[in-house]
């Protein structure tokens, strides 16, 4: 069974691999698929924002997620990072304005103006999804403001 490396050498590889930027980022060269630094610690691949903070503070608890107050995912300074829950990363990312949704949404199949059409809508959620090309579950889901909540229901609506 492979061991991790020591904390002195994981260090060294990481300021050795990121550079300071001038908005105090500490930024990773190079990142996954989806934008975030990896490193190698001897036993597995991990995050190095992860990585960093486990170095600074310990273990991470389970269930808890290392965020970004910078917003750069590539990013490992300590000071920009938090410990918060996954429903506290979600906030924090819509508060910022980061959160993606409605017809911004890269999978979005309606518009906003659909949406409320759907919403008044008479007759049987088969045909009105129909009309629309979604699943029924869809209609029912707009009706009863389980989709599409960011959108506020107009006066007239339920």
């Amino acid at each position: 069974m492979m061991r991790r490396r020591s904390d002195e050498i994981l260090a060294a590889r990481l300021a050795a691999r990121s550079e300071l930027t001038p908005s105090g980022c500490r930024e990773w060269r190079g990142h996954d698929n989806h934008g975030y630094g990896i490193m190698w610690d001897g036993a597995l691949n991990q995050r190095v924002h992860r990585l960093a903070w486990e170095l600074a503070n310990g273990p991470i608890p389970a269930e808890m997620k290392i965020c970004h107050r910078c917003d750069n995912r590539r990013c490992l300074n300590v000071d920009h990072l938090f410990l918060g829950t996954q429903a506290q990363n979600m906030l924090d990312m819509t508060i910022k304005g980061r959160r993606t949704q409605g017809e911004s949404h890269g999978r979005a199949k309606l518009t906003e103006n659909q949406v409320r059409e759907i919403r008044v809508a008479p007759g049987p959620q088969r045909a009105i999804a129909a009309r629309f090309d979604i699943a029924q579950s869809a209609v029912w889901e707009i009706k009863n403001g389980q989709r599409w909540r960011h959108l506020a229901f107009d006066k007239g609506e339920k």
